[in-house]
């Protein structure tokens, strides 16, 4: 069903059973919703971009319910990146809806290929969008799953689904469908509950412990204020995260307005279900190192992290990192993920889980043609690599 929100009847029956106070624990009233007439046996709805604001609700309920959707999928953050940018008017929602409830759902734009352009789709993605998918995996969490979906969803448009790519992708398991796959890297996390739990390894706590005292001498005391983002404490993030480098080489986040919106606009709906918060570590009145994280109910994750270099002497980031780690622990979260894995954690001794970048391909004529040519130019590169290698021994 391809929902088209100018139409004042189909408005009214997205509009009604958002509105409906659904009692997920039992579907008996529901099942007589009349805005999803096949929703017992399932049904997939298009929504084509501005999304329905009742549909982004029901694709936040399904964040909320599972609990273990990474930030690559939830509404309260994409939708930032994706609004202003040139490529959202092609976007298109797809939503899997069962027992009157969102099961699933993506946000996916045209992949721009040479070979049947039409037919090739992926899922959105930004660069300042470190990983898409699902903190653990779990029965059904497969490839074919979300080729199903949105070939169902495109169907809703009179378009045919050949491949479908998905770069950072992370606990989905292949399914009968003609895939291939590149490992990206790693996300690394860190588990802070149970007979496992995390400790900082020896040298690295001891250093930290004797760079939190000098630069209490020289500063004051240091503090750790996590507060939910406002345009204050976001301004502080800015500011320590431009320092140096990426303020002269004009990288920073602030010196890219769209951008700056962006990180300003997530997450600031009154009914977001994952606050973004600004982690700053303070010596007396000096901000020393910031982060800018996403605060779940059983997990954070640190999309970034930013110092002042005044203070590089006294490795402020691992401070902030260390204070992070013991406010976690202090409201209950379970599992802090740093969503990438940069070179500096690696002292820190993260668990990991691999990202990958995922092309999956249809069971037809074309989808087995493209299939059979991507290997064939994937395994060519190889062997010009290795050839390659074998000539500079």
């Amino acid at each position: 069903m391809l929902i088209d929100t100018d139409n004042p009847v189909k408005r009214h029956r997205i509009s009604e059973f958002a509105e409906h106070e659904i009692d997920f624990a039992e579907t008996s009233e529901a099942n007589d919703s009349d805005c999803f007439p096949s929703a017992n046996i399932g049904e997939i709805v298009t929504f084509s971009y501005p999304f329905d604001t009742d549909a982004v609700s029901l694709w936040r309920q399904w964040v909320q319910r599972d609990g273990q959707i990474t930030h690559g999928m939830d509404p309260d953050f994409v939708l930032p990146f994706l609004n202003g940018g040139e490529i959202a008017k092609d976007a298109l929602l797809i939503m899997h809806f069962h027992n009157t409830r969102c099961e699933l759902a993506v946000v996916v734009v045209p992949d721009n290929s040479r070979l049947w352009p039409s037919q090739s789709w992926r899922m959105f993605t930004h660069e300042h969008i470190d990983v898409y998918g699902f903190l653990k995996e779990s029965t059904g969490q497969t490839y074919d799953r979300f080729f199903d979906l949105v070939k169902g969803g495109l169907s809703n448009e009179g378009i045919n689904l050949s491949r479908l790519s998905f770069l950072n992708i992370q606990g989905l398991q292949s399914g009968e469908r003609k895939f291939l796959e590149k490992f990206t890297r790693f996300n690394a996390y860190f588990d802070l509950a149970g007979p496992a739990a995390y400790t900082v390894p020896g040298k690295l706590n001891r250093n930290i412990k004797r760079y939190a005292k000098k630069l209490a001498d020289c500063y004051g005391p240091s503090t750790l204020k996590v507060e939910p983002s406002r345009e204050d404490n976001m301004k502080t993030f800015f500011d320590v995260e431009a320092s140096g480098w990426k303020d002269r080489e004009n990288s920073a986040i602030r010196s890219d307005g769209r951008l700056r919106r962006a990180y300003l606009a997530a997450a600031r709906d009154d009914d977001s279900n994952c606050r973004a918060h600004v982690f700053t570590l303070w010596a007396g009145h000096e901000a020393v190192s910031s982060a800018y994280g996403l605060v779940y109910e059983s997990h954070i994750s640190l999309l970034k992290i930013g110092f002042d270099e005044r203070f590089a002497q006294f490795s402020p980031g691992s401070l902030l990192i260390s204070e992070v780690f013991e406010h976690a622990r202090a409201v209950g979260v379970t599992r802090l993920f740093f969503s990438t894995y940069p070179d500096w954690a690696k002292r820190w001794k993260p668990d990991l889980r691999k990202k990958m970048d995922v092309h999956i391909f249809s069971d037809d004529n074309i989808g087995r043609y493209r299939y059979l040519f991507a290997r064939f130019v994937t395994n060519t590169k190889q062997f010009l690599r290795w050839k390659s290698g074998m000539g500079q021994s």
